[in-house]
């Protein structure tokens, strides 16, 4: 895409790594939520430097870019949002093993 200046329009240097990271948080939620947790915030912080670029410089880089980086930013925070869950419930199991409430059932059927 050529601008009126005649310099042609930069993609956002972190945009794919966003993606990237964005999608792997939602494919690795279920790993106790721990990895989608960092690769998400790891995404959220990347698109936020590259957000302050391009809000900086719009005329600098493609909206195209800008537009992968925010969906890039929706699957981090999908991701961030279902690992959480996961980790809730994580901790809840573990404290209901913990408290003998899940091993009173076991010791039934014994």
């Amino acid at each position: 895409m050529q601008q009126e200046s005649g310099f042609e329009q930069r993609q956002l240097p972190n945009t794919l790594v966003v993606q990237v990271l964005g999608v792997i948080s939602i494919f690795v939620f279920w790993y106790y939520g721990i990895w989608g947790l960092i690769s998400g915030i790891v995404a959220l912080m990347l698109a936020k430097q590259d957000l302050v670029r391009y809000y900086n410089d719009p005329d600098n880089y493609s909206f195209s870019s800008y537009k992968n980086l925010k969906a890039g930013r929706i699957c981090a925070i999908v991701g961030i949002a279902l690992s959480a869950l996961v980790s809730l419930l994580t901790i809840a199991l573990f404290i209901a093993v913990a408290t003998g409430v899940i091993g009173n059932e076991l010791r039934f059927f014994q």
